[in-house]
């Protein structure tokens, strides 16, 4: 029996683990590998599993994946949520902390017929070796599901009109993953397993937070940053559909940002646009009246006849001075 080398990479270390769990790597297959790439440095390598099949079988075996990475100079964390489903969906990554959520009970079944086509993976390379560098990793890759036209269309749309930046999707999947906490004078830092935790930049996240993308919760004695229905959706289909990043310069990050397009926070903003324009068509006019009424003539009790406009006063009779003798 061959002996199996120690792997060189982290990337050739997840994909020999993920192989022996029978998935297969490459453009159109079970997953790829890829790196999260900083300043033209690389920050840390993660997995994008493109098929139900590979997130399934990585949330069933994910306390084994983590149990053979850590034998190796390559450790690697798994984490496993349920979007309100019972269908999980997985992560893997050697950096950050790991979540383990339990599933839900599906409300309805799936509706029957033909899917339409799956949307097509990034390319990557066959060889474990090689990764594919992309600008943001995200910390929940979302599976690539066949999904209806109108979703696919939504979806899309969404993706299209977040108008975020890389520094804004990182911040979201930092806080999906657990990683920001709000600390006593107000600031926010992102923490580590054995660390204290750097601070974030100060105009980062109130922007989202406005949007209704981030809010603060109070969990376990301490003030988290998470994400709210509108920014886990948002972090979906940005990870999915990956649109153009905005490039926005430090000094302009705290411009405000676009709520989710059809999402619970631009339904509250038109609820109280809409009660606001009721509350001002009945709120009554100056002077008595409402919105488009006149007020009373003074001295009168109503709108009565108009008096005749007063006639300017024109002699009739010219006066001629006789001329002197």
């Amino acid at each position: 029996m061959a002996l199996e080398t120690a792997p060189r990479t982290p990337a050739v270390a997840i994909a020999r683990e993920l192989r022996r769990l029978g998935l297969t790597q490459g453009a159109g297959k079970d997953f790829q590998v890829a790196g999260h790439y900083r300043n033209g440095e690389r920050d840390h390598t993660y997995v994008l599993l493109l098929t139900r099949h590979a997130n399934e079988v990585v949330a069933e075996n994910a306390d084994l994946i983590e149990e053979r990475t850590s034998s190796g100079p390559f450790p690697f964390r798994v984490s496993v949520r349920y979007f309100g489903t019972a269908r999980p969906t997985a992560s893997i990554a050697n950096a950050g902390s790991r979540v383990r959520e339990t599933p839900a009970e599906e409300t309805a079944p799936a509706a029957e017929g033909p899917a339409p086509a799956a949307p097509a993976p990034l390319p990557a390379s066959e060889t474990p070796g090689e990764e594919l560098p992309t600008p943001h990793a995200p910390a929940e890759p979302v599976q690539a599901a066949a999904v209806d036209y109108r979703e696919r269309h939504r979806q899309e749309g969404q993706a299209a009109a977040l108008g975020w930046s890389t520094r804004h999707a990182d911040a979201v999947a930092w806080a999906a993953a657990g990683e920001l906490l709000r600390v006593e004078d107000g600031s926010a830092r992102r923490v580590a397993p054995g660390r204290a935790g750097r601070r974030v930049a100060a105009a980062l996240l109130p922007p989202l937070v406005a949007a209704g993308f981030l809010a603060d919760v109070e969990r376990d004695g301490a003030t988290r940053i998470e994400p709210t229905g509108d920014g886990r959706r948002a972090l979906q289909v940005w990870d999915l559909h990956r649109p153009e990043p905005v490039e926005r310069p430090r000094k302009r990050e705290g411009l405000p940002l676009r709520p989710l397009l059809g999402g619970q926070e631009a339904a509250r903003r038109s609820a109280a646009f809409r009660a606001d324009e009721e509350r001002r068509r009945a709120a009554p006019a100056r002077g008595g009246g409402g919105v488009g009424q006149r007020p009373a003539a003074r001295g009168g009790g109503g709108r009565g006849p108009r008096p005749p406009a007063a006639q300017p006063c024109r002699s009739t009779a010219r006066i001629r001075r006789r001329p002197s003798p």
